[in-house]
């Protein structure tokens, strides 16, 4: 059994929607998932959407994010970039830092133009990003940052939970996530003037007055998410307490190296992540990806590959989608005739992410019981064992 309840409990919430025949569309649950999920998140605002990756796509558009806007985003996972492109902008890389694999704030500000609009700052594996510098730096310029907290629920930066430190921030129950509605997500809003801008292009109907988008979530939806926000705190309780049997596995071994952890930042451990940095000592990658198989280590190598036919493992401005580009044909939205400047994706663009990426050794723990953690931990540590 997994870990995840849904129950009865749960059942109680959903027959509260259905049995208001004359609002199936559910909006009073969803205003109660809303508010409670702001009270939690220590925001000011919340907004239920129907997955996360809508709401990156609507926090750009009410950032005005559109033709020959630059968006800063991470290089290690796609998802902000591909919202910069659902609007049209142009993606600009920050690299980052190899300790603790989140945006690092020096190549943030480095990259910052004239035309950097906003930035999606993405909380990697459940770690926060240094997202109070970023932040800082972002209102100099005037650039709207938005956090991407898909992996972090209830994490800390500096005694505040991420969600309330941007502008706005945004929250995925997807499947996998430590709060799961099947799909869903929630965005966090801290600015009046931007939330009013979201619930505007939200608001469709027969004949919205401007671009708006069918991204609400169902009532239904939101009854599983007010069940399931009651048991979050134990979800990434679970987690976090699973991570430790990872890192009880690698004690010892310094060629794995796990994902940093500043002594001001908490972690939801929703992804355990090492980087192998076996070369060093001549143990061989290749011989450690097939033993960890083998022990039944359960991790993945790698996160994002160019293509899935090919298996290289690259940094996201190398995929096709941004560094051809294929993703509206002709070149659109980076070589548009309103994008004067050469698009600067290139190898090496984004040093410390290329040489990071091939070196990820991940396990999610959002999912399984508590005994196939261990049984994954004891199998990278026989898997250690074997090649050290």
């Amino acid at each position: 059994m997994g870990k995840k309840t849904y129950d009865d409990h749960d059942l109680e919430y959903i027959k509260r929607v259905l049995a208001e025949p004359q609002d199936i569309t559910g909006n009073k649950m969803v205003a109660e998932f809303e508010e409670k999920f702001a009270e939690r998140i220590g925001s000011k605002y919340a907004v239920a959407v129907c997955n996360g990756m809508c709401g990156l796509h609507t926090l750009l558009a009410a950032a005005g994010v559109g033709p020959a806007v630059e968006v800063i985003v991470d290089p290690i996972v796609q998802f902000g970039a591909l919202a910069v492109l659902y609007n049209n902008g142009v993606p600009i890389f920050a690299d980052v830092d190899p300790a603790t694999h989140n945006m690092d704030p020096a190549s943030f500000a480095a990259r910052i133009t004239p035309d950097t609009k906003a930035a999606v700052i993405t909380h990697l594996w459940g770690l926060p990003a240094e997202v109070a510098q970023i932040r800082a730096e972002a209102d100099k310029h005037g650039v709207i940052v938005v956090e991407d907290c898909a992996h972090a629920i209830l994490a800390e930066h500096k005694d505040k939970k991420v969600g309330a430190w941007g502008h706005a921030g945004m929250f995925s129950f997807q499947a996998s996530k430590h709060l799961s509605t099947g799909d869903g997500g929630m965005l966090t809003l801290s600015d009046e003037g931007l939330l009013q801008e979201v619930r505007s292009l939200m608001n469709w109907g027969a004949a919205p007055d401007r671009m708006a988008y069918n991204f609400r979530m169902p009532g239904i939806v939101a009854a599983v998410g007010l069940a399931q926000l009651e048991r979050i705190d134990d979800y990434v309780q679970q987690d976090v307490d699973n991570a430790q049997l990872y890192h009880q596995a690698i004690e010892g071994c310094d060629w794995l190296v796990p994902q940093a952890l500043p002594s001001y930042s908490t972690h939801s451990q929703h992804i355990f992540t090492l980087a192998f940095h076996g070369e060093k000592q001549g143990i061989d990658y290749e011989e450690f990806r097939r033993v960890s198989r083998e022990e039944g280590a359960g991790l993945g190598f790698g996160y994002t590959q160019r293509t899935w036919k090919e298996a290289q493992i690259v940094a996201a401005y190398q995929f096709p989608t941004f560094s051809v580009p294929v993703a509206y044909g002709k070149g659109c939205p980076s070589r548009c005739p309103h994008y004067a400047k050469q698009l600067p994706y290139r190898d090496g663009y984004c040093p410390n992410a290329e040489d990071l990426m091939p070196r990820l050794c991940l396990r999610g723990l959002s999912s399984g019981t508590r005994d196939d953690i261990a049984r994954g931990a004891d199998g990278l540590r026989h898997a250690i064992e074997r090649v050290s």
